[in-house]
């Protein structure tokens, strides 16, 4: 599959247009990227830009919620937004001859939304259940309650969806402030691909987005990780474990060497924890790990599910392993596993529009610039024994980790675990 080739075009008002003719593709993929999520939100207004995504989509000034339904049913393809803490972006994959309908339809819901009060307080109610459903589930809950001790005082530490005192406080006038502050053409990026040439994707960005002011940029001030104490959720069903280390962001030098290690540590069947686990100790269905990043800041997420007197042995295998790694580094053949693995999953990224729009994104928010998923991949290929060491040397000299438990913990040995923990530091 050849390498897509990217054009950029930087509207008078600073939009960011970023378009790969795919002309082989039956699909145009479209992301419509409003740059500020929820790391400009404080404890009391946390959940704003999510509630803003979902009010899009009620009602603009010349249609009604049943209306804008039918209007994506139509187009046939598939209609969604998501909020995170940099962003919040409406996406979309749809036949190729529909890409205009597509644009027109997503300025209407950014440019022309209606917000109204019984509607907002209606969204409000979806969101509450929204926000009760994450709290019984012990992977989210476990997730927030970490994130939350991870990064003490800040915005990352809090669920993008809110709190239930922080969304039920949230008015219409919000709304509006909070619209004005993102729908301006310096926080803007508009990510295409699919068999639609540039020429026309630029003059249809040019006629319906060129007259909107060109506004603030998005200012990104890092965060720094800063661990809280260990804590314990209850009431949820089971017993989730998830411990936290802080990272290379994609930012850092050290960022393909973490991928690298989280991939042999956790990711896979073939992976330390997997195999010593769940296939040689039967003591969990599934334990993992993943490199949790935004743009400037990331953790090395590792989880398990098991039963409550197990997980004190769980613990002290994850803090083998990573004891092992931090003092002897990896073996060659699982470096190598772990490389053509990423690599395989990067490479198999090209030429699929809906994974294009976002690698376009992520690009130009991290760099500035156009990375391919096999420039990615290269990078991985290309990553040393050295640069690995280094990584899990900087990792290694005094961890910034934290520990969470959740769900039917009663059992669960506390003063054995943070003695673990404690070693680990």
């Amino acid at each position: 599959m050849p390498i897509s080739k990217v054009n950029k075009v930087v509207l008078k008002n600073g939009l960011r247009l970023l378009h790969s003719e795919l002309a082989s593709s039956s699909t145009v993929s479209v992301a419509l990227c409003l740059e500020g999520g929820s790391r400009e939100e404080t404890e009391s207004s946390i959940g704003l830009t999510h509630l803003l995504e979902h009010m899009l989509f009620k009602r603009t000034l010349s249609k009604n919620t049943f209306q804008l339904a039918c209007e994506i049913d139509r187009l046939g393809g598939d209609l969604n937004a998501s909020t995170d803490t940099d962003e919040l972006v409406l996406y979309a994959d749809v036949p190729g001859n529909r890409f205009g309908e597509l644009l027109s339809l997503l300025r209407e819901l950014v440019l022309e939304p209606e917000f109204r009060q019984a509607e907002l307080e209606l969204e409000k109610e979806v969101i509450l259940q929204e926000i009760s459903e994450a709290n019984d589930d012990p992977d989210s809950a476990a997730f927030d309650l970490l994130s939350k001790i991870f990064w003490p005082g800040s915005s990352y530490g809090l669920p993008v969806f809110g709190t239930e005192n922080s969304v039920k406080s949230l008015r219409l006038e919000d709304l509006n402030v909070r619209l004005d502050q993102l729908r301006v053409g310096r926080r803007m990026l508009v990510s295409v691909a699919g068999p639609v040439s540039f020429k026309v994707v630029k003059e249809s960005i040019e006629d319906g987005f060129e007259q909107i002011e060109e506004g603030k940029f998005f200012q990104r001030d890092r965060i720094p990780v800063r661990i809280d104490s260990s804590r314990i959720a209850k009431g949820v069903e089971q017993c989730h474990f998830a411990l936290g280390i802080e990272s290379a962001s994609p930012i850092d030098e050290y960022f393909p060497a973490s991928l690298i290690v989280s991939r042999l540590l956790g990711e896979g069947m073939s992976s330390r924890l997997f195999q010593e686990v769940r296939e040689n100790r039967g003591l969990a269905y599934d334990i993992s790990s993943q490199i949790e990043n935004s743009l400037d800041t990331a953790m090395m997420l590792i989880r398990a599910n098991s039963h409550p007197d197990k997980i004190a042995e769980i613990v002290t295998i994850v803090s083998n392993q990573l004891a092992d790694l931090w003092k002897k580094g990896p073996s060659e053949s699982e470096i190598q596993l772990a490389k053509e693995s990423l690599s395989a999953q990067f490479r198999m990224e090209e030429g699929v529009s809906s994974s294009l729009i976002w690698r376009m994104l992520e690009s130009e928010q991290l760099y500035g610039r156009f990375v391919s998923a096999s420039d990615f991949a290269r990078r991985v290929e290309e990553c040393t024994d050295q640069e690995i060491r280094n990584f899990l040397k900087d990792q290694s000299e005094s961890p910034v980790l934290g520990c969470v438990f959740a769900g039917a913990i009663e059992n669960v040995d506390e003063t054995e675990v943070e003695k673990l923990i404690e070693e680990l530091k």
